[in-house]
């Protein structure tokens, strides 16, 4: 019960019928719920694409032209907010789209920042990268140098740095 209450999204579970029958009928009503908010949702959202389309279309804006130039609708974020901005909205639903605009504006100097923090992180990594493989040759290089004069040390110590012939 717990499962479907959740699912469902129409609790936690925690109040739930007592007979089996209960649990039936209210399994049922939260299907049905499911099933008539969803239903309408997508046709009112096929409705909506079908109309701004026509509406973009309208504007000299198609999908075949964009296609067949090769490239896809710019859809920034500032492409977004431009195009609220321009559409014919009125009263409270322009004052929206206008805020809408602006927090989008706002996103996209976001968006720019986090990218340029991004590049910044990738060039210091790339520094540090370079710095450690050069100190590791360095190292190495030494170490060698070190491990070289250590066995012509030995070598000579021992009488076999020259052979007699």
């Amino acid at each position: 019960w717990w499962s479907i209450v959740t699912m469902t999204t129409v609790g936690f579970g925690d109040v739930s019928p007592k007979t089996g029958l209960g649990r039936m009928v209210g399994t049922v009503t939260m299907l049905s719920g499911i099933l008539l908010i969803a239903l309408p949702i997508a046709i009112i959202g096929r409705k909506f694409q079908e109309a701004y389309d026509a509406h973009m279309q309208e504007r000299g804006f198609t999908k075949e032209k964009d296609m067949q130039k090769g490239t896809q609708r710019d859809t920034s974020l500032n492409d977004m907010g431009r195009r609220l901005r321009l559409m014919p909205l009125h009263g409270e639903l322009g004052v929206i789209a206008k805020e809408m605009a602006a927090e989008l504006d706002v996103l996209s100097e976001m968006q720019e920042e986090i990218v340029s923090m991004q590049n910044f992180e990738k060039e210091k990594q790339k520094e540090v990268i370079n710095n450690f493989d050069y100190l590791l040759g360095v190292l190495l290089d030494s170490t060698e140098r070190k491990s070289a004069a250590r066995k012509a040390t030995m070598a000579f110590s021992t009488g076999k740095l020259f052979k007699a012939k």
